[in-house]
């Protein structure tokens, strides 16, 4: 039974639930009820693609109507973390907290997704950088099949 009410931990892109057992711990040493999820294709939970919280929006809506059944009568906060946050307000549209706090969230689903990009160029540019020094014919080809690399 939840002393002071219930906090659900949502973790950010790339990561899973286990990144927040730190703040899980201090919680729930402080009198909360906490519950951790693994978002769409993070962790132990399915899916293929990671989606910026649009498909992650299924996963929080989820725990969220599970916090309510096992916790009915206590106030339910979410803590999110990046893509976590950005699943957090999605979620909203459909199902309720009572507090959020939100960490480090995009403005946008566009900004999100030119940031991504922008980040992927600039790790391309250095691969190539890399690469091609010293080389006269250098070209995308050659630095994907030598490195390896895997663009989605």
């Amino acid at each position: 039974m939840a002393k002071r009410g219930v906090v659900l931990l949502l973790h950010g892109i790339r990561s899973d639930r286990r990144s927040m057992i730190g703040r899980a711990r201090l919680l729930f040493r402080a009198g909360y009820s906490v519950l951790l999820i693994d978002l769409q294709a993070h962790g132990e939970s399915t899916g293929e693609r990671i989606t910026f919280g649009y498909l992650e929006t299924e996963s929080v809506v989820a725990a969220i109507k599970y916090a309510r059944a096992k916790w009915p009568n206590e106030r339910l906060a979410i803590i999110g973390t990046s893509l976590g946050g950005a699943a957090a307000v999605f979620a909203a549209k459909q199902q309720r907290a009572d507090v959020y706090i939100l960490e480090a969230v995009y403005s946008s689903l566009r900004d999100a997704t030119e940031n991504r990009l922008k980040l992927s160029w600039v790790i391309l540019g250095r691969c190539w950088h890399r690469f091609c020094s010293g080389k006269q014919h250098c070209n995308s080809t050659s630095i994907l099949t030598n490195y390896h690399l895997l663009i989605r």
